[in-house]
């Protein structure tokens, strides 16, 4: 049994329960002095409080999946298959286990007292991605579809839809997509019930949960062609841009192109733009738009939920105002080096008045009364083909994931409508 296990924490708890009730029973009975006597309530007393923190243990670990498999803690499995990618910018070799670590979860939808079966539930998987490019680091959890695992799909390469986190508290946490959206339940019931095809959905944090790595898989860290060094291990990037000379700035092309190119070598995915779709809620809705709008040979298909789309959310928090010209000369405030043209390029509303718009399909999904309702408008109001933005308001006006459970099927409706498998 892993340590995920119903069961075997159900057995845990009932050892830690039976000890519990055992030593408050025997403890009378071995009172008085006499070393026997003080060893037995030494060894009884020890042991209960053994099994209790492993049962508390074990709780802790099930809701926050630390460690799904025995694997997981003691090692990791060894594959004797070996895939090579070599990075043009480093002429480095990278191995498939630097790239992506998959883990079955038992995150996924269950059926009431019957065993999981992937087949017939699906599965999501935990995956700890390195970027091969950016060496960025990120934990994301995917969801497959039952059909990905049934005989007759084989060969068969299922659409595919990043979905990025965003807003306050836990609607940005690792497992938001599963416990706030309940997104895998919601993408199995329409699959189910024949409302959309079988879609992949690869659930992962807004750029607070990327994490720079020691060093690069490829180039190990070594400068040259023009490339900067990492930033130290441990730092985080401030946006979802690529800000220029910063070694910890990358974090839009780890998203467009390291986390594509780690799921591909795990699973089998399109390889037409057309089978790659975004979702993006909150500050992740941003990022999912710029993702496609500056990467639409990657993804075709995006789809936003309460997204402010005005380039002042997405800069960092210590840039100045007066630096948002893009004139701030290259002071340590100005995330753009003191290039204008740069910071309009990065702006999506001057992209969609000044550029050629990208030939992607979007869903501007926001709150009816709230203060992101203005932005979808905007964005909807400047759009021209062979760019199609589509905008739904609705009478939702929480801030949290959570409260826009009650809209999943619909945008998970439209995003399989708009994807296409191979």
């Amino acid at each position: 049994m892993e340590p995920s296990n119903l069961s075997f924490i159900g057995l845990a708890c009932l050892l830690a329960a039976v000890l519990g009730i055992g030593t408050l029973w025997l403890w009378p009975r071995l009172s008085g002095g006499g070393l026997k006597r003080l060893g037995a309530r030494t060894v009884l007393l020890g042991v209960s409080q053994i099994a209790l923190t492993l049962a508390i243990t074990l709780l802790v670990n099930r809701w926050f999946v630390f460690y799904n498999t025995w694997d997981d803690l003691v090692g990791p499995d060894r594959s004797n298959e070996k895939v090579q990618t070599v990075q043009p910018s480093r002429g480095k070799e990278t191995t498939l286990g630097k790239l992506v670590r998959r883990t079955p979860t038992t995150l996924g939808p269950r059926r009431p007292g019957r065993p999981a079966d992937p087949r017939v539930d699906g599965r999501v998987d935990r995956l700890q991605i390195t970027g091969a490019t950016t060496g960025l680091t990120a934990e994301a959890f995917a969801y497959l579809p039952p059909q990905y695992f049934q005989p007759q799909s084989r060969g068969k390469r299922f659409p595919v839809v990043l979905a990025i986190s965003g807003g306050p508290g836990a609607s940005d946490d690792k497992l938001a997509w599963i416990k706030q959206a309940r997104l895998p339940e919601q993408a199995a019931r329409l699959t189910t019930e024949n409302r959309a095809q079988p879609v992949v959905y690869v659930m992962m944090r807004s750029v607070k949960g990327l994490t720079q790595a020691a060093e690069r898989p490829a180039g190990g860290g070594a400068t040259g062609g023009g490339v900067k060094a990492p930033a130290s291990a441990g730092s985080h990037p401030a946006s979802c841009l690529n800000l220029p000379g910063k070694g910890t700035g990358q974090a839009l092309s780890f998203y467009g192109q390291d986390v594509p190119l780690a799921l591909r070598e795990v699973y089998h995915l399109p390889s037409d733009h057309r089978g790659w779709g975004l979702l993006g809620f909150g500050g992740g809705g941003q990022c999912a738009a710029r993702l496609a709008m500056t990467d639409s040979a990657q993804f075709g298909t995006v789809a936003t939920i309460n997204a402010n789309f005005d380039l002042s959310a997405e800069v960092p928090s210590g840039l100045a105002a007066n630096d948002l010209s893009g004139q701030g000369g290259g002071r340590p405030g100005d995330p753009f080096g003191g290039s204008a043209a740069y910071r309009q390029q990065q702006d999506l509303y001057w992209r969609l008045e000044h550029m050629p718009p990208p030939p992607i399909s979007m869903l501007l999904t926001a709150g009816a009364n709230g203060r992101h309702s203005g932005q979808a408008d905007r964005f909807a109001g400047l759009a021209r083909p062979p760019l199609r933005a589509e905008k739904t308001l609705v009478p939702v006006s929480g801030e949290a994931l959570s409260a826009w459970r009650g809209q999943m099927p619909q945008i998970a409706t439209w995003l399989a409508a708009h994807l296409q498998g191979e």
